[in-house]
């Protein structure tokens, strides 16, 4: 990404999500935002568009301009994870047959799932590269290849 561009998107997230990016300068680095506009006493700038865009780059997971990106999907660490999934053991565990599985917490991202063929021509090819596929395995275990 070249520097007008990361200027342009830094001034974007400024006008945009100013009040994150407030708070998430102010809980993670403990800069006062307000310091963009103080100048020290040999008139420098106390905090610079470059010393905001290093520090917005670098920010945890967690913090609020990070929810943002991922559209307010909600984070979840390895322990979150490793949590859940022994939440979801212990459910199964106790379940009694016949009843539905536990599903996983909404919050969880879903795994991707198979893609759909809607084309026919590709629904055709895939049905008879399956067809080759599955008598190229009985040749073998035939013992003819």
């Amino acid at each position: 990404m070249s520097a007008s561009s990361n200027l342009r998107a830094l001034l974007h997230l400024l006008r945009v999500h100013g009040q994150a990016v407030e708070a998430d300068l102010q809980r993670y680095y403990n800069v006062d935002y307000r310091d963009r506009w103080r100048r020290h006493s040999d008139g420098v700038r106390r905090l610079t568009l470059r010393r905001i865009w290093v520090l917005l780059s670098h920010l945890p997971p967690d913090s609020a301009i990070a929810a943002i990106e991922r559209d307010g999907q909600m984070w979840w660490s390895l322990e979150a994870h490793l949590l859940d999934d022994v939440r979801m053991t212990i459910e199964a565990v106790n379940t009694e047959k016949g009843k539905p599985k536990p599903r996983p917490h909404p919050d969880r991202r879903k795994k991707a799932g198979k893609r759909k063929v809607t084309d026919a021509g590709r629904r055709r090819k895939l049905a008879a590269a399956r067809r080759r596929a599955r008598d190229r395995r009985r040749r073998r275990e035939a013992g003819d290849l």
